[in-house]
């Protein structure tokens, strides 16, 4: 199953390495893991820069999760995004197989006259968020998130 994840993530991280002008920032929930995670970043997209004939553009960003609750880690993702200067943010779920740049370009460009896209999961919840703008600290209130 950890093999499913991964290539989960491998495929989110290379569709969204491919959205024009995008810095992409990866947020893992343990320090320990900062290094592993960063070898990975750096092998996955070498491999990519050899074999794809669009190598994507990249400009990746590492930071630590500040918060246990979903919610609260989405929120601090996109403020965080936001403070670097970006206008347009958008978090997106590394477990989401097909995922494309598409779906994350149309996200973006819905930015433009939205300040809030939600992607809905089937199972009730999000496999992508985006805001616009001062991200507010309420955004995810009374939310349930599941376990699972």
């Amino acid at each position: 199953m950890e093999d499913f994840y991964r290539e989960c993530a491998e495929s989110v991280l290379l569709a969204a390495a491919r959205v024009p002008r995008c810095q992409l920032f990866v947020f893992y929930a343990d320090a320990a893991d900062a290094a592993g995670i960063d070898t990975w970043l750096a092998d996955l997209f070498s491999q990519t820069c050899n074999t794809s004939p669009t190598p994507p553009t990249l400009h990746i960003v590492m930071c630590q999760e500040q918060s246990e609750d979903l919610g609260n880690r989405m929120v601090g993702a996109l403020r965080t995004m936001s403070a670097a200067g970006h206008s347009r943010c958008l978090v997106v779920g590394s477990d989401i197989p097909g995922l494309t740049t598409g779906v994350m370009e149309q996200a973006l460009s819905l930015l433009r006259i939205h300040d809030v896209v939600l992607g809905p999961a089937v199972d009730g919840g999000f496999y992508l968020v985006g805001t616009r703008g001062e991200v507010r600290e309420g955004l995810f209130f009374g939310v349930t998130w599941s376990t699972d």
